[in-house]
């Protein structure tokens, strides 16, 4: 803001501080709906609001707990199988890539690099899990939120579109 621009401000009364963003952050999850694993579109209810002074956007994601690193081996994609989440978890691949369908659906979903996702269908909410194929030499990030406890959320159904 220039000089003048900040004494215009001043003379009329203008706030100079820019307010936090007040926006919720949409996450693509994989949930078990009437035991069948399906994509939603999870608007996360955002926590206490932080002011972003160094970088574009911030976001609260809450706890975690137990986090693990994943590396594959470079090469040809892995099939990870039919599975289902062994926690309700953040997902994020750091490099490469992942494919997952759903064995009675014609969903896919092509995971992208640098993006968050949350993993939610455990075995007490679904009983054919999601099937995954990882590109070779991609590495992904687990969250898993303590105590197996889904974040507060409003959901739609489908991936989020963003």
């Amino acid at each position: 803001m220039s000089i003048l621009s900040t004494l215009l401000a001043l003379s009329t009364g203008q706030s100079l501080l820019k307010a936090a963003p007040t926006h919720s952050t949409q996450i693509t999850a994989i949930v078990g709906v009437d035991n069948r694993s399906t994509l939603e579109c999870w608007t996360l209810v955002p926590g206490p609001d932080i002011t972003p002074n160094v970088c574009r956007d911030l976001q609260q994601l809450g706890s975690t707990s137990n986090g693990t690193y994943f590396v594959f081996a470079a090469g040809s994609p892995i099939d990870s199988g039919t599975h289902n989440a062994p926690n309700v978890q953040y997902f994020i691949i750091l490099e490469g890539s992942a494919t997952i369908t759903f064995p009675d659906s014609s969903e896919t979903l092509f995971v992208e690099a640098n993006k968050v996702y949350i993993a939610a269908d455990s075995a007490d909410v679904s009983i054919l899990g999601h099937h995954t194929v990882v590109a070779g030499g991609s590495r992904i990030l687990q969250l898993p939120f303590p105590g197996n406890e889904v974040p507060k959320h409003n959901a739609t159904r489908g991936k989020c579109e963003v």
